[in-house]
């Protein structure tokens, strides 16, 4: 997937360096959203890891409602004298949040937020595809083969210890999260906390609450002054964020980090009036010291998104992520954002 990635990559900037004057007379830059990217890969998708995030102004007294399905396809395996962990299968997560915005006398506009999931974990439905597109590009299958397709299985042990064992499909409301988000001269600023609402036995949450704090930075004034492509519409972002994860019982008997950090960077372009296209970057630290590389590695997702605005209230985002570090996130998490103001 690295090689398909990097040519995504090459082909958004390529077309950015080649881009006419169709816009000439709109503004170099202009306001964006960040793309909401986790890292799916399970056990590490239970907790509320807090990514940097960067959404549009919502006016006082009007309600944002946001949909967004994420699809993730795995398969992975780690084999040591300590410890066996093996993960097949595929997860959907229909995220509903509905965010609102009202004005105080002393801090500004502050946005409030309250996300509801449900998961459904079972067979991977991909993993035909996922195979022959590996095997036309000549890209490393990982461990996939032509005959193991639409298989589920998660286990997990440690020593003697067998964490976790499932082959049937699980499916639940996830853990609901609750956030406050502030813009404060070119920044914004966001608290959550996410609440135990999910089971660990279905592994649709962490049954423990989690905190997290986030700083973004976007469109600096050095975008505003370039003289590079001053004619194009760009849009840029970056930030970081400090998560304390409570401990999760059912996996005391891996060493859990409670303090993590995330940072992701951003781009955007205005191909059109209704158009943007967009790329991120996002990773985090490790939620367990573990040698086992899907809990103890450090990520790189890599996102391709493209964000239609069907009005000046609606918009609908189709995205795709690529893991840059193979079986440390999912090998492919496909995302259908749908957003309205009302």
């Amino acid at each position: 997937m690295l090689k398909y990635s990097l040519g995504l990559l090459f082909l958004f900037i390529t077309c950015l360096c080649n881009a006419g004057q169709a816009l000439a007379e709109d503004a170099v830059m202009f306001e964006t959203s960040s793309l909401s990217v986790n890292n799916r890969s399970p056990f590490i998708m239970l907790f509320g890891v807090v990514t940097p995030t960067l959404s549009t102004d919502l006016a006082v007294n009007k309600t944002r409602s946001t949909t967004q399905l994420d699809v993730a396809n795995y398969l992975s395996k780690h084999e040591s004298d300590n410890a066996l962990f093996f993960i097949d299968g595929e997860s959907k997560i229909l995220t509903q949040t509905f965010t609102s915005s009202w004005d105080t006398s002393h801090w500004g506009s502050i946005q409030w937020s309250v996300s509801i999931p449900w998961l459904k974990h079972s067979a991977g439905k991909l993993d035909r595809s996922i195979y022959e597109f590996h095997d036309i590009l000549s890209l490393p299958q990982n461990g996939r083969t032509d005959k193991a397709h639409d298989r589920f299985f998660w286990f997990a042990k440690t020593g003697d210890k067998t964490v976790y064992n499932n082959t049937d499909r699980t499916s639940g409301l996830g853990d609901a999260s609750i956030s406050l988000t502030q813009r404060y001269d070119g920044w914004q600023l966001s608290a959550s906390i996410k609440l135990p609402t999910g089971k660990f036995e279905k592994q649709t949450g962490s049954e423990g609450v989690d905190l997290g704090l986030s700083a973004t930075q976007f469109n600096p004034s050095w975008l505003r002054d370039r003289s590079w492509l001053k004619n194009v519409p760009l849009s840029v972002w970056w930030g970081a964020g400090l998560s304390y994860l409570s401990e999760a019982k059912a996996l005391s008997a891996f060493e859990q980090n409670n303090l993590v950090i995330a940072l992701n960077s951003g781009l955007a372009w205005q191909i059109a009036q209704r158009w943007q296209l967009k790329t991120q970057l996002d990773t985090h630290s490790p939620l367990f010291d573990s040698e086992i590389r899907e809990l103890g590695w450090v990520p790189l997702l890599f996102s391709f998104a493209g964000q239609y605005n069907i009005s000046h209230d609606t918009s609908m985002t189709l995205s795709i992520n690529e893991d840059l570090r193979p079986r440390v996130t999912p090998d492919v998490i496909f995302g259908l954002a749908l957003q309205t103001d009302f």
